[in-house]
């Protein structure tokens, strides 16, 4: 989020762009989230994370994901580009991390266990709770995203609650997004009407 990015850089702390894709329309996802990242001056050297939350109905896994880190490299660092999966998602066989291009760093949400459960991972997200609030700490074995290998606390907002007179396009403004971007996470239509206590997907 725009705000978020800003606050970062002016408390001059490190920040890294994160994108999640269900593959679908992963091209698409990539074209968009390009945009956002020049929108917001990040370099070619900026760390990235791409969540993958696929499902079974979604063909190729493998080879969209490849796909998506070829447009990526493109324009940015193959080094800086990190790849995150949930854990459950790999027990369950939706991913063959052997099919995939050797990554620098390998993310894995593995919330509530004693160590994220893949040799090959990089970085373990551990808790996605702190003190009642989204929050995700993480532990950076080698230094990925923190200078030297440690913890990191990653800050994130998915959803906003919508309260009376709120608009798509008040939302948009409001968390520093195009509407166009908002209508698509939220696959409506700037014709939907949106009620106070509807939840927002904003990230």
């Amino acid at each position: 989020r725009t705000i978020h990015t800003d606050l970062a850089r002016r408390a001059e702390m490190t920040t890294h762009a994160f994108m999640i894709t269900d593959l679908h329309e992963h091209i698409d996802d990539v074209i968009a989230f390009t945009k956002r990242l020049v929108k917001l001056y990040y370099t070619s050297k900026s760390k990235i994370t791409i969540l993958i939350n696929s499902d079974r109905f979604c063909k190729n896994r493998e080879e969209r994901i490849i796909e998506m880190i070829d447009l990526l490299s493109r324009y940015h660092d193959r080094s800086c580009i990190d790849l995150a999966f949930f854990k459950r998602d790999l027990d369950d066989g939706l991913y063959d991390l052997s099919k995939l291009p050797k990554m620098i760093n390998l993310t894995i949400i593995n919330c509530g266990a004693k160590a994220s459960g893949v040799p090959e991972a990089g970085t373990w997200v551990y808790t996605d709770e702190v003190e009642g609030d989204v929050q995700y700490l993480a532990y950076d074995y080698y230094g990925f995203y923190t200078d030297d290998s440690g913890y990191q606390l990653s800050l994130v907002d998915f959803d906003y609650v919508a309260q009376p007179g709120d608009t798509w396009y008040s939302i948009a403004r409001r968390h520093g997004m195009p509407v166009v971007d908002l209508l698509a996470l939220n696959r409506a239509i700037a014709e939907d009407r949106i009620f106070a206590g509807q939840v927002v997907r904003i990230a």
